[in-house]
């Protein structure tokens, strides 16, 4: 028989999943756009070009941190007290 912590861990197991797969597609845009930025020749004499490339990692960096604190707060919205302060040590423990 299903216990109550069951549809709150599936959420959970939802939420996680989700957030792993944004984060895993942000990481690889990332990581294309660094080895275009360090082996890319026209690099080398076209700053416009590479600031345009440091815009995006720069932009796709603060896009994993906003989705890491929406992650969190949807989190501890499906946590009692207790485990809202445990939630709360983890994430200053990060």
């Amino acid at each position: 028989m299903p216990t109550s912590k069951e549809p709150t861990k599936s959420k959970i197991d939802d939420l996680e999943q989700k957030h792993f797969d944004q984060l895993s597609s942000y990481n690889q845009q990332i990581s294309n756009w660094r080895n275009r930025l360090f082996f890319n020749k026209q690099n080398e004499n076209n700053k416009k070009h590479r600031d345009s490339l440091f815009t995006l990692i720069s932009g796709t960096s603060n896009k994993m941190e906003e989705l890491r604190l929406n992650y969190f707060n949807e989190i501890g919205k499906l946590c009692n007290k207790t485990q809202k302060k445990e939630l709360d040590l983890f994430v200053k423990r990060m």
